[in-house]
């Protein structure tokens, strides 16, 4: 999905979505986030399209077109691994019901 965005904005795709794409698609993932506020999981008190712009937009940190890090071949794969969980534990904070996070 990051690199199908980067791609439509190196096209100069107009305002908007960036690209075309189902309405299904984006109703999937809104109604899984919305499974997950009902469990509480995913705090409630943040829309769901929110939710899911939030974490496109935290996923684009840690990606290949991430605007701030870019990782070599000779990058050892611990290193790799503690940002990917790192970032996963920060999206689990930040969208986390108030109380605890594990």
């Amino acid at each position: 999905m990051v690199r199908l965005a980067i791609w439509a904005r190196l096209e100069r795709t107009s305002t908007g979505d960036l690209y075309d794409r189902p309405a299904e698609l984006d109703a999937k993932r809104v109604g899984s986030i919305e499974e997950a506020q009902a469990k509480g999981i995913i705090d409630p008190s943040i829309a769901p399209h929110e939710v899911l712009a939030l974490v496109t937009a935290v996923s684009m940190t840690w990606s290949p077109a991430s605007a701030i890090y870019a990782a070599g071949k000779a990058e050892p794969k611990a290193e790799h691994d503690r940002r990917r969980k790192a970032l996963a534990l920060a999206v689990r904070r930040a969208f986390a019901p108030p109380g605890p996070v594990s």
